[in-house]
């Protein structure tokens, strides 16, 4: 879910962050070196797939109204938002 609102931070159409869900499960279910990786490095480590992301999505928007929204109601500032942007959109 992180990985959702980082992705909202930097204007990705939500359509755009199911996909990257998608690609990203399909992945890390699929390849055995990554899963061994993981399991070296972590005990357990969780992922979401798209229902699950889909679920927060909806979630949010219907409580919030927006992430920005949300965001505000955390105490996570517009600032604080612009300077993940600005670290992550460089050119």
């Amino acid at each position: 879910v992180l990985s959702m609102f980082i992705l909202a931070i930097c204007n990705v159409p939500v359509e755009d962050i199911y996909t990257n869900y998608q690609v990203t499960h399909y992945y890390l279910a699929n390849d055995p070196q990554w899963q061994q990786k993981l399991k070296e490095e972590f005990n357990r480590v969780e992922h979401s797939d798209l229902i699950e992301i889909k679920t927060a999505y909806e979630h949010l928007i219907n409580k919030y109204g927006s992430f920005e929204q949300y965001f505000d109601t955390i105490g996570f500032t517009k600032e604080n938002q612009q300077k993940i942007y600005n670290h992550l959109m460089k050119d």
